[in-house]
């Protein structure tokens, strides 16, 4: 009995232990579940939290990109409207240039219409005053043709051998024909294009030497004189004493041929040859330089830069046909010159530009500049020409004041410009400053 009750209080306390070991496992298992209720909540907590700062984060950073992209935007919409300011700007500045440039190219080309219309006159006022209108090139070609006239004309001539041996000293006929040849170009050098104005002119003489004269003084003048001399002459047609002249040139051409030509010459054909030497003498005394001839003497060196023999041979010069025509500022003589020993040589003066009058007043201001130039300054006194000797040297400096201002009145009678006289009066002043002080 007691066994069984000792079994069954055993037995008790078995289940009653489990019961509290239920319990315990109940307690533990509530107690984890508590715990991982609140690891799992911390969890969440913590996840929420990070959520929660990775969206702040992410809404600070979208805000902060629209922050920049609206202030980019803002900026590139403020350069957008400085560039469409400035390319406005840049049209509008565009089209003045253009405006001002159509306004410059219309003022041009009036100036150019006004400058064209003026040098038309211009040399319409040439024409007028020149006899002819031949340049330099034509008049070579009217000399050419006048030459090759009389080499035709000479070259169908029949000639008396008797007469034509004492007169040219040669029997072949080719050098007989040079030597007529040589004296009709003679007779046109000497009776028509070395005459100051026209065969036959009565003033000739008068006109050559008042021509020289102005020559030798202003040569544009004289220049323009003799072609205004010679416009006057062509336009006098039919002048008596100027065809008297032809016709005496040319009878004392055909009378000299007579004497050695069989056939008879051809009174048309010498007349048509003198009147083309007139006409080459007008040309010739209308340009604007003068055309001369050059001196070949015979016993000359040949020269085939100026020179052309017609016989093909070289060496000297034995007879002269017709000589060159060249510019007087190119015109020298084909004579050797004298030799100078070095000591006797001279330098070439260049040929002034200046008038004789404006030479002349500038020698006295020269004269007058070394004048006043001179002198010497000692112990407080100034002797020279520009001042007096004495205990006040200022009367002086006065002195050489209106005697510097008279050196400026005599050289502004040669038209100065107003800019250097100034400059001329400031020196004056500036120099007298200094020579109080």
């Amino acid at each position: 009995m007691i066994q069984e009750m000792d079994t069954i209080s055993q037995g008790t306390e078995s289940v009653t232990l489990t019961e509290e070991q239920d319990g315990k496992v109940k307690e533990d298992s509530e107690s984890d579940k508590d715990l991982y209720l609140f690891s799992l909540n911390e969890s969440l907590q913590i996840h929420k939290e990070m959520v929660e700062r990775v969206q702040g984060e992410k809404d600070d950073v979208e805000e902060e990109c629209e922050r920049v992209m609206a202030e980019e935007q803002a900026e590139m919409a403020k350069a957008k409207q400085v560039v469409l300011v400035k390319q406005q700007q840049h049209i509008e500045e565009r089209m003045r240039l253009e405006t001002i440039y159509n306004q410059l190219k219309n003022e041009l080309e009036l100036k150019e219409c006004e400058f064209r219309r003026m040098e038309g006159k211009f040399q319409s006022h040439l024409k007028s005053a020149k006899a002819t209108e031949d340049d330099l090139m034509m008049v070579q070609n009217k000399f050419n043709s006048l030459l090759n006239e009389i080499s035709d004309f000479c070259g169908v001539l029949e000639y008396d051998n008797d007469d034509i041996v004492s007169w040219s000293l040669s029997d072949d006929l080719e050098t007989v024909n040079w030597w007529i040849e040589a004296w009709m170009i003679q007779v046109m050098i000497e009776d028509i294009l070395d005459t100051p104005i026209q065969p036959g002119v009565e003033i000739n003489n008068a006109f050559g030497k008042m021509y020289e004269w102005v020559k030798k003084r202003n040569v544009s003048w004289a220049t323009r004189i003799r072609q205004q001399m010679t416009t006057f002459m062509t336009r006098q047609p039919n002048e008596v004493e100027v065809e008297r002249a032809k016709d005496d040139i040319v009878n004392k051409i055909i009378e000299r041929l007579n004497s050695v030509v069989m056939n008879g010459v051809d009174k048309e054909k010498v007349k048509d040859i003198v009147e083309r030497a007139v006409q080459l003498n007008l040309a010739l005394k209308s340009q604007d330089a003068m055309i001369d001839k050059v001196t070949i003497e015979e016993g000359n060196v040949f020269d085939a830069n100026m020179m052309i023999s017609v016989s093909g041979e070289e060496g000297s010069v034995s007879l002269v046909i017709s000589p060159p025509f060249m510019k007087q500022q190119a015109v020298q003589s084909s004579t050797p010159e004298k030799k100078t020993s070095w000591w006797n040589r001279k330098k070439q003066q260049p040929v002034s530009p200046l008038t004789l009058e404006e030479q002349r007043i500038l020698r006295k201001v020269k004269s007058r500049a070394h004048f006043l130039d001179r002198g010497l300054s000692c112990c407080c006194f100034q002797v020279g020409f520009d001042g007096l000797v004495g205990f006040i040297p200022v009367i002086g400096d006065f002195i050489g004041v209106l005697l510097a201002i008279q050196l400026v009145y005599i050289a502004m009678s040669l038209e100065l410009p107003n800019e250097l006289v100034s400059k001329m009066m400031f020196n004056i002043a500036f120099d007298f400053v200094i020579r109080l002080d």
